[in-house]
């Protein structure tokens, strides 16, 4: 029994670690029990200084160091590293400042981002292509364009391209040209152009978001969080957060002394696959598995929203002013019901009104209850032709806003027209009064 615990008392003192750096591929031997040393970094950023690596897969991170003023601490990841970050981030000011915004770069996909920028460049230009092909998907942009021949200002007009034929050869040039203020239309060979500058902050930052948008594009697998602290004077701040680790190995080996005897020496093997060295950090390794998960909370996420149609019913149409007239009147309106002589109701027929004075028409249809409705009339008279297929056309004369017809159609032909004739028409509650057909 003394044996052994005597052993594990010398497998306790012998346990040490293994890291391996993935810059200079060197294997560390680190104990593990052994107090960390705080230099103190540069300003602006935070080394890692405690690793606590646990058994199922994940690590623990603690960033330490000293800012001063107004701080801003940029972190690089790796795409897969941010849901673990945004999950479980924890930032401390540890003096007299205040933490500001935590960003970090779009989410979004790149083709997304493309999609924004009014213009668009492609890597490799041949002939025409190059800053000829970005100015002119710039037209209209205010630049100062600066030549061998002097400077100009003014807006981009196009880009054109022009076949210059000389007595040794005939070679195509791209001539850009603009246009001042004061009207006066100027051309610069793309040749002689030594600089063009942008002018309106609009365009500017399409340019850049442009750049940024291709940047990213090329490291797909970076991302840079930012962090900000607010404040004056020299501080400790603390910036801890959990991520996917490699899991810690154990060796195990016999080693005898010089009497002979056995004591068990333990050694645990560290990956470190990250892009930073671990110097003067306190490591820990621990045996427990905590549940862990993975939250994709980067990707952008929209709710669904329902599409509310228009009505059928709306009236699209704008409203009709006739020459000569300033106001309408409070009966504006024809409306009625077109019926057969059975007095069934004739959907989908066709209303023109035609004002007698001006010659001015409008256009309805019946729906579904066989009714029609056109508003914007002014006072006068009006002729109302209603037409159907498989009925003859029916024609009411003298017609007058605010009246409402009741007109029943005749079975016949297309070119067989019913003509009426009414000085007065009812109301619209007063229906008694319409009748029809007109002979």
């Amino acid at each position: 029994m003394k044996s052994i615990l005597v052993l594990l008392a010398v497998l306790v003192c012998q346990v040490a670690a293994i890291s391996q750096t993935t810059r200079n591929n060197r294997v560390n031997a680190i104990n593990a029990l052994s107090s960390p040393v705080r230099d103190t970094p540069s300003v602006n950023q935070l080394p890692i200084r405690r690793v606590i690596l646990y058994s199922n897969g994940v690590a623990y991170i603690e960033r330490r160091g000293m800012v001063s003023g107004n701080a801003e601490v940029n972190l690089s990841f790796k795409q897969s590293q941010v849901d673990d970050v945004l999950k479980s981030m924890v930032v401390l000011d540890l003096g007299q400042g205040k933490i500001g915004a935590v960003s970090y770069n779009s989410s979004a996909p790149i083709s997304s981002r493309m999609s924004e920028i009014p213009f668009s460049v492609d890597p490799v230009s041949g002939d025409g292509g190059g800053i000829s092909s970005v100015l002119a998907q710039l037209q209209g942009a205010k630049v100062i364009v600066t030549s061998t021949k002097g400077t100009a200002t003014g807006s981009i007009m196009t880009v054109e391209r022009k076949q210059i034929k000389t007595d040794k050869e005939t070679r195509m040039t791209s001539l850009l040209v603009i246009a001042s203020e004061s009207g006066e239309i100027s051309s610069f060979d793309l040749n002689d152009v030594r600089s063009v500058k942008l002018l309106e902050e609009g365009t500017l930052k399409d340019l850049n978001e442009f750049a940024n948008a291709t940047a990213s594009a090329r490291r797909l697998d970076a991302k840079t969080i930012t962090v900000t602290s607010k404040g004056s004077g020299p501080r400790e701040m603390v910036v801890s957060y959990t991520i996917a680790a490699p899991i810690w190995k154990t060796t195990y080996r016999v080693v005898l002394d010089k009497e002979g005897k056995p004591f068990l020496q333990g050694w645990a093997i560290v990956d470190n696959v990250s892009d930073e060295d671990w110097q003067n950090v306190q490591l820990s390794m621990v045996s427990g598995s905590p549940v862990s998960f993975i939250q994709p909370l980067q990707k952008p996420l929209y709710r669904y929203r329902p599409v509310v149609p228009m009505p059928d019913d709306l009236q699209l149409k704008p409203q009709v002013y006739e020459s000569g007239s300033t106001a309408f009147h409070s009966g504006s309106s024809i409306s009625g019901s077109v019926e057969d002589q059975n007095g069934a109701v004739i959907p989908g027929a066709s209303i023109t009104i035609t004002n007698t004075s001006t010659g001015a028409t409008y256009s309805a249809m019946t729906d579904s209850e066989g009714e029609f409705s056109r508003d914007g009339f002014v006072s006068g008279n009006y002729t109302v032709s209603v037409f159907a297929n498989g009925f003859k056309r029916t024609v009411v004369q003298n017609t007058q806003p605010g009246r409402e017809l009741r007109v029943k159609l005749e079975v016949g032909g297309v070119s067989e027209t019913v003509t009426g004739y009414r000085s007065e028409w009812g109301h619209a509650t007063d229906k008694s009064k319409l009748g029809g057909p007109f002979k």
